[in-house]
């Protein structure tokens, strides 16, 4: 069945959801959360987030797709978009989740996809009420993604233009950039306990899967149960058939065994 719209709250602003609830669930249903990427939304290319979503349904867990303020059709301006901002979207989408009728709080999964990725790793790392992660090619390590994006534009922090920075057709703020500084999603990620598969193509030119490994064994180092999937084949956007569905069985079978079993 279609999912229902929500209106998700967050620092005094409205945010647009979607709600998939699974059909005849015996019990109360375990719950997941999306977070979308950097100029993404609830949907995300090629109808990845809405596809997995179903997918989940059908094993009778719910799914919560949302889109952060400034993105898709939520409040805000994406000028202002922030990713301290949207890891506060973030748990106010978990504890949304929480209180939604049919679904048990207590099994509760995320999916970070990209850049929402990193803000799961923050999300993990400031809460105890999660039971398992999924990530995709998980922007984890943001300040080398910022000084990349600086260096093509032949600018440092402090010197970015009060009215940001084009990006495509849209601008990124300079406060995307200032509040960005300091932030360590890895570190982040070592305060968590939760379990967290990370699925990376191997041919993402966008976000490199060495920084998926690189994650992974970090977490390994630390006594963290994680594990590494590539996808051959698999892009940015995991955008084959074939790539997309080794990455939705991969993220349906970890939560079914994390959230289920």
């Amino acid at each position: 069945m279609p999912p229902i719209q929500v209106i998700i709250h967050s620092e005094g602003a409205a945010m647009c959801g979607s709600l998939y609830l699974p059909e005849n669930a015996e019990d109360a249903a375990p719950g997941v959360v999306f977070l979308h990427g950097f100029r993404g939304h609830r949907i995300e290319a090629g109808f990845l987030f809405p596809r997995m979503a179903r997918k989940l349904n059908e094993a009778g867990i719910a799914a919560l797709t949302f889109d952060f303020r400034g993105s898709g059709e939520s409040d805000g301006r994406f000028e202002d978009m922030t990713v301290p901002g949207e890891i506060k979207d973030a748990h106010r989408a978990v504890d949304f989740m929480k209180k939604v009728s049919g679904v048990n709080p207590a099994r509760i999964g995320v999916v970070g996809y990209s850049l929402g990725g990193c803000v799961a790793c923050h999300v993990l790392g400031e809460r105890r009420d999660v039971g398992a992660a999924a990530l995709w090619a998980p922007a984890v390590y943001l300040d080398e993604i910022i000084g990349r994006r600086l260096q093509e534009a032949g600018l440092a922090i402090e010197s970015v233009p009060a009215e940001g920075i084009p990006e495509g057709n849209m601008v990124v703020g300079k406060s995307f950039f200032s509040t960005a500084d300091g932030l360590d999603a890895e570190n982040a990620c070592r305060k968590s306990t939760v379990p967290l598969l990370v699925i990376h193509g191997e041919d993402d030119e966008a976000v490199p899967p060495e920084w998926g490994r690189k994650l992974v064994k970090s977490l390994a180092g630390h006594g963290l149960k994680s594990r590494y999937e590539g996808i051959a084949g698999g892009g940015h956007g995991f955008d084959n058939t074939a790539a997309a569905d080794k990455l939705f069985s991969l993220t349906l079978a970890w939560f079914k065994e994390h959230l289920k079993g």
